[in-house]
């Protein structure tokens, strides 16, 4: 029964130990390539780009003839002469059963064994010589289609990014708390075994040691969220990366800042030239462009050229040859106005294209200064706390000193080491803020992380 117990034990700290072997070390960079790899959103915009490809191949076609190869055979049969003259008049037949007998008697006497059939061969060329402009008009709104995804593509990898991002440092500043709150909790208890001691000789009063129990209880609680948000922030941060629930993570890292390396200004161009809605906007337009002028090539004449060549005959394969060559042209007349309805439809959807681009300037010139503006405030803000921290420290020190030298209360304790832990928390959301802020002016101006 021992050794039962002791190969339980044992498979279960080897287990714990090849779980933590096997869980895999990111830092924000890894979990960037992670995403790119396993994030369904990115195979999604991928896959688009792979149709717009396609799509391309398909209007080049334009650019090629077309050749066509037909092979038939056709049967020939010779006229029976069977049949029934005349409806049998003992069945007394109505005038429909004389037209129905005499309907099928004519089909069913041309019914005969088969005496031959003819072969025959014909190989078909089709080429558009011109179309009034329409071939290139076709390949280049392809082209500015794919460019279109392309830049769809961008912008999906980078709003994944920023959901990492965002997903890896609210990690980070869970595990932050996590370990404040331990630090708290610690402090507390040493506390109140000062106060315990102090209480058993008399020199404590019982308020200050139930004061002191229940503080050490909300640190307790306050340990126990801790730990749930780091485990709630794991599955955030999986989740945004497209890993599986189960697969296991560790996140080594503390939050730091990186400064900027433009200013406001700086950012704005950067935006301008690369935000991936903006030029993704502008290709469409080129694409526009691109069916107006395919649209203004059907009021133009068609110029095509077609030939034949086929081998004919009552033998497999056939004998007789012969070919032809056409040069075709047309010309629309008139179309009920299609025509003239696509070109206002055209038209009407670049207009409408270009001014939802005067409008998302705006909103990328928004989008920048504001994230641009929360990076200096958080820079601020951990300008301060930092400084703080030590002091507060500092400050529940003396506090804890002078209570153990009787000049100081159980309360100057306590509020010190609030004091300190809040202004450790103040840092570390001041660093998430700021890290958060960053990752949101990246992804506003449109800059690739990879």
């Amino acid at each position: 029964m021992r050794r039962s117990w002791f190969l339980v034990g044992l498979f279960f700290v080897l287990f714990i130990f090849v779980s933590k072997v096997h869980a895999l070390v990111i830092d924000v960079n890894k979990a960037f390539e992670l995403a790119l790899e396993r994030n369904p959103k990115i195979k999604q915009a991928l896959a688009a780009v792979e149709a717009a490809k396609a799509k391309l191949v398909q209007a080049e076609s334009i650019l090629y003839p077309t050749l066509d190869l037909q092979l038939s055979k056709t049967e020939r049969s010779k006229t029976s002469s069977g049949g029934i003259s005349s409806f049998p008049s003992e069945l007394n037949p109505t005038p429909e059963d004389v037209f129905l007998y005499s309907f099928m008697q004519g089909v069913l006497g041309r019914l005969s064994s088969s005496s031959g059939g003819d072969y025959q061969t014909k190989i078909s060329l089709s080429y558009p010589i011109y179309l009034g402009g329409k071939k290139d008009a076709t390949i280049r709104a392809a082209k500015e289609d794919l460019l279109t995804e392309l830049e769809n593509l961008r912008q999906v990898k980078n709003e994944v990014f920023y959901s990492v991002a965002e997903a890896y440092y609210s990690l980070l500043k869970a595990k932050s708390a996590y370990s404040i709150a331990l630090d708290s909790r610690n402090l507390l208890k040493a506390h109140l075994e000062e106060v315990k001691a102090r209480f058993d000789v008399g020199m404590a009063t019982r308020s200050e040691l139930l004061r002191a129990e229940t503080a050490l209880a909300e640190a307790d609680l306050e340990v126990i969220r801790a730990e749930n948000a780091v485990r709630t922030a794991e599955l955030d941060l999986k989740f945004a990366i497209g890993l599986e629930r189960e697969e296991k993570i560790e996140v080594r890292e503390e939050l730091k800042i990186a400064p900027l390396d433009k200013d406001l200004q700086g950012y704005l161009e950067e935006a301008y030239s690369k935000r991936p809605e903006l030029l993704s906007a502008l290709h469409g337009v080129e694409a526009l462009k691109a069916n107006e002028k395919a649209v203004l090539a059907d009021y133009k004449p068609q110029l095509y050229l077609s030939g034949t060549y086929q081998w004919s005959g009552d033998t497999f394969p056939p004998e007789n040859d012969s070919w032809s060559l056409s040069l075709i042209a047309s010309f629309n007349i008139f179309d009920g106005g299609e025509k003239k309805g696509k070109l206002k439809e055209v038209r009407a959807n670049l207009n409408k294209v270009m001014a939802a681009i005067e409008n998302l300037k705006k909103s990328i010139a928004l989008q920048v200064e504001t994230a641009y503006l929360a990076v200096k405030e958080a820079e601020e803000r951990i300008k301060v706390a930092k400084a703080y921290v030590d002091k507060a420290l500092e400050d529940f020190k003396i506090a804890e000193e002078e209570y153990k030298a009787g000049v100081g209360t159980n309360l100057d304790v306590l509020d010190a080491q609030n004091s300190w832990r809040q202004m450790r928390s103040n840092y570390i959301q001041a660093l998430y803020d700021a890290n958060v802020a960053i990752a949101k002016l990246i992804l506003a101006v449109g800059r690739d992380r990879f």
